[in-house]
């Protein structure tokens, strides 16, 4: 084994590939490993996160409504912010279910013994 110099010349002609779109790429590219890296096995701990998000952004609002309609008397059905509240507790409600049934359906994948690869022996 040897080591051969070589002589690198100038680009005359084209683009370099090394752009910032190059980096944006590489960046959305790990940010897809990382999230795949951690949540293949676990759903719910990604999804639950954001039902959390979501449920708890509507409870706070139906708060809101419920407290100023005891304190100052306020109508709760003719704010826009009530529809809001029960859309973001359904929506809350929805994110969680689906973790609950990828959940399972990750559960079977490991009960089943199938694996996300295949190794020849």
């Amino acid at each position: 084994m040897a080591e051969i110099p070589v002589k690198h010349h100038a680009r005359r002609f084209g683009r370099s590939k090394f752009g910032l779109e190059r980096y944006f790429r590489g960046f959305f590219d790990l940010l897809t490993v990382v999230f795949i890296t951690n949540y293949l096995t676990r759903p719910i701990h990604f999804l639950g996160g954001i039902s959390t998000v979501f449920f708890g952004s509507g409870v706070a609002i139906f708060c809101y409504l419920f407290f100023g309609r005891w304190i100052h008397g306020q109508s709760i059905g003719t704010s826009p912010l009530f529809s809001i509240s029960i859309f973001l507790l359904g929506t809350g409600i929805q994110i969680f279910t689906i973790g609950l049934v990828a959940e399972l359906i990750v559960h079977n994948r490991e009960r089943d013994n199938i694996q996300n690869y295949s190794i020849r022996k």
